[in-house]
């Protein structure tokens, strides 16, 4: 496919709006490999697949009404791991806001979330590895999703912007809740602090099947109750915890865009759920979810977002008034609307051959501008990777959250 100029999608237009000099939106995907990463092969294999996934090495080139997304015509060359989601400058946005990193016995890429989502990362960093374990020991790998063909041409279909192809006639109406907000100790810091949890998927599985759960609402309630403990020690007057979910759109739209095509739903608890048993609050989490992944509510969010798009009156707009206008409407139904975000990649299968070079994957998402903190699991094999990040040093948080989440990984009862 003949490269050419893109519009960003919706999400991407949001992201690049509340990006300033102390935040953009990353997220890191890591391979934990078997043996020290060979930096050279590394780079010969990133040169041999970088073309296959040009959309990830494009930059936004801001002009009058909107940015353009160009491709990068100079060499990306892989860098040593010094620093977590470091934030992107000016420039880096403007060329390539993709970073490949190597650190040790570890594979990462860090992307500004303007060029894809997991769907894609998972795709590019297991598709780079497969091509450096293939230089390295003449692996047969086979095709299939997440390892991509890196001789085919990149289909227009992987350019699509579905969110303008699947948005329904109807847009919801979206509610206003003022979420409790973990405070942020200090709004200049830029050091992300990462707070690490592995267990067994297969005994999550169990605990979560016990309750007549998916894995996600369980973790959601928890998480939730931990940040209803942590306001309850600093707070007075009480508010709800929300915990926002982005949710993967091609599990109900058949699409195979590499661009970002997710939409958020979100689950509440309230300070008298806390007098219910935990069973019942993990199945009030669960009815909350079930309402709001159908694939018609799913596409009246889509409208929603999208209404301004199609709007010929908002595309004559100055770019700068666009991005003020999102950055409005993000404060008032955005952060301010959920507590943390829990984002679940779900399970990266590898083929076979790859499992005895790499022994874990992880994902990290930068935080928060405001309440400071996000959370992502995924899944290898049997292991389950939750990763929070943060700009604070306070880890109560993170504390009470394993805690409460050991307690229920060793009994099929939880008292609160």
């Amino acid at each position: 496919m003949k490269q050419k100029n893109r519009m960003p999608d919706i999400s991407s237009i949001l992201y690049l709006a509340l990006a300033r000099k102390r935040y953009c939106n990353l997220y890191r995907f890591t391979m934990s490999m078997n043996e020290e990463v060979d930096p050279d092969l590394l780079q010969k294999a990133l040169n041999q697949v970088k073309n296959r996934f040009s959309l990830f090495f494009c930059g936004f080139q801001p002009t009058l009404f909107h940015d353009v997304q160009t491709l990068y015509q100079k060499e990306v060359k892989v860098m040593k791991d010094t620093a977590m989601l470091k934030i992107l400058s000016k420039t880096e946005i403007k060329n390539c806001p993709a970073r490949v990193l190597y650190a040790d016995k570890k594979i990462s890429i860090e992307f500004f979330h303007a060029l894809t989502d997991g769907y894609g990362a998972v795709a590019f960093i297991s598709t780079l590895t497969a091509e450096y374990l293939k230089l390295r020991y003449h692996l047969d790998v086979p095709l299939n999703y997440p390892i991509m063909n890196i001789n085919e041409n990149v289909c227009e279909e992987e350019w699509c912007d579905e969110y303008l192809n699947h948005s329904s006639k109807k847009a919801a109406k979206l509610k206003k809740v003022l979420a409790y907000q973990l405070p942020r100790e200090d709004k200049k810091e830029s050091t992300i602090r990462v707070a690490e949890k592995n267990l067994s998927f297969s005994a999550l599985k169990s605990i979560s099947k016990h309750h007549g759960v998916s894995p996600t609402a369980l973790l959601s309630a928890l998480m939730a109750q931990a940040i209803m403990h942590v306001q309850k020690n600093e707070e007075k007057r009480m508010k709800p915890v929300r915990i926002m979910i982005p949710v993967n759109l091609r599990g109900f739209f058949p699409s195979c865009t590499f661009r970002n095509f997710i939409e958020t739903i979100h689950v509440t608890l309230h300070e008298k759920d806390l007098h219910q048993p935990f069973s019942q609050r993990v199945q009030n989490f669960r009815a909350e979810m079930k309402e709001q992944l159908t694939a018609e509510h799913l596409s009246s969010l889509m409208k929603t977002h999208v209404a301004a798009q199609k709007s010929i009156f908002f595309r004559m707009i100055p770019r700068s008034l666009k991005y003020f206008a999102f950055k409005i409407g993000y404060a008032l139904f955005g952060e301010s609307n959920s507590s943390l975000t829990f984002t679940n990649l779900g399970r990266v299968n590898l083929p076979e051959i790859m499992h005895p070079y790499v022994e874990k994957i992880d994902c990290y998402l930068s935080p928060r501008t405001g309440s400071p903190y996000n959370c992502a699991m995924i899944v290898y094999q049997d292991h389950v990777s939750l990763n929070f990040s943060s700009f604070n040093r306070n880890n109560a948080l993170e504390n009470c959250f394993f805690d409460t989440l050991d307690e229920i990984m060793n009994s099929v009862e939880l008292s609160v």
